[in-house]
């Protein structure tokens, strides 16, 4: 009972496919209140081929994860052709498939999707991309040094780097890095991904460097101390001077001496510049008549004597790499001057006293 004909509106429905049901409802105990004449449907067929779309719930996966691939075509699809080259199924005629892929890639997906006007096909190359857990691989620029010598490190195989120990390294989470241990070590680089984390190890072996040698004067003599194993060699202006491999040298010729010495394991340490001026007028203050350091060794504070010298003299205390740690002046004609305690390190330093253009130079030990 009701109007004489229901107009319903479906243009919400368009592309979608649409049932229409037709229910009878009796209100009494007999016959039947649904009578039905003239059906008339209207509206513009869709008679074009789907269009096609698809989706996956995860693009860059680890291997032999799961892949929910969902069909996004339109227009009543009513049959699924999907292709997966590399993936577990390969092809597959569900709606809403899930695949896995066992090995690392690139891999396309083709969706072929048919309805009552057609079927259409598309594919979506280098659509999935497959990461597995990283492979890595540690190496250094050398494996030997010497103290005091650097080494770059290198990694390869994964997204970020982590390297222990990284007390001796510039920086600790690079591919690549740069070391200076001052032993042997044996570094570890984590390398991780989004699929998880594996390790490397180099070793750098360290070999000693002799200490750095000081030149001393005594006259026309430049000397250093050389330990067991160890060897030098002499220059002058930079240049070689061929046969000068000794401890000593006789420095006839005015100019900036130097000295290379070289241990057993072949590492090498420079010395500072020594520079002679005018060797013609050079003259020996003898350390043993003329300079007395005491008490030798020292706990900190001792006491520099000397006798025969008119003139102000110049006092330098050194450590054993040349640095100066301490220097001073006094009158010759004082003979003495106390150096405090200075609460340096236990350990041999050098004491240089000068005068006009002679120099001599004594060590001290001290001991905390």
């Amino acid at each position: 009972v009701g109007a004489d004909c229901y107009s319903i509106d479906l243009s919400a429905f368009v592309n979608q496919q649409v049932l229409i049901k037709f229910e009878g409802f009796n209100s009494g105990t007999i016959g039947n209140n649904l009578f039905i004449d003239n059906i008339n449907i209207t509206g513009v067929l869709d008679e074009n081929p789907p269009t096609v779309n698809f989706t996956a719930n995860n693009t860059t996966i680890c291997t032999n994860a799961p892949v929910t691939f969902e069909d996004q075509s339109t227009a009543n699809i009513s049959a699924w052709n999907w292709s997966f080259p590399g993936g577990t199924p390969a092809t597959s005629t569900e709606e809403n498939p899930i695949v896995t892929y066992a090995a690392t890639g690139t891999y396309p997906v083709t969706l072929e999707v048919t309805n009552p006007f057609g079927t259409t096909a598309a594919t979506s190359a280098n659509y999935i991309t497959v990461n597995t857990v990283p492979s890595v691989s540690a190496t250094g620029s050398i494996n030997t040094i010497c103290a005091g010598q650097t080494v770059n490190l290198s990694a390869t195989g994964a997204n970020t780097y982590a390297w222990t120990p990284s007390g001796t390294l510039n920086i600790s989470n690079a591919a690549n890095v740069v070391g200076t241990p001052t032993q042997t070590t044996n570094y570890v680089v984590t390398g991780s991904n989004t699929c998880g984390s594996a390790t490397a190890s180099v070793t750098v072996t360290v070999n000693p460097s002799p200490i750095t040698p000081v030149i001393t004067q005594v006259g026309t003599t430049l000397s250093i101390t050389l330990g067991v194993g160890e060897t030098a060699q002499w220059f002058l202006n930079g240049s070689q001077l061929s046969g000068e491999t000794g401890a000593s040298i006789s420095a006839t010729t005015p100019g900036s001496y130097t000295v290379v010495v070289t241990n057993a394991s072949d590492c090498k340490r420079t010395s500072a510049a020594f520079v002679v001026q005018d060797t013609s007028s050079l003259t020996n203050i003898n350390p043993l008549q003329s300079v007395v350091l005491y008490p030798n060794p020292t706990t900190g504070e001792f006491t520099i004597q000397w006798s025969g010298i008119a003139d102000r003299v110049s006092i330098e205390i050194r450590d054993m790499i040349g640095k100066t740690i301490f220097e001073t002046k006094a009158e010759g004609s004082e003979e003495t001057i106390v150096v405090p305690n200075l609460h340096l390190a236990s350990g041999i330093y050098m004491v240089q006293i000068s005068q006009n253009n002679q120099q001599t130079i004594q060590k001290i030990r001290i001991q905390e």
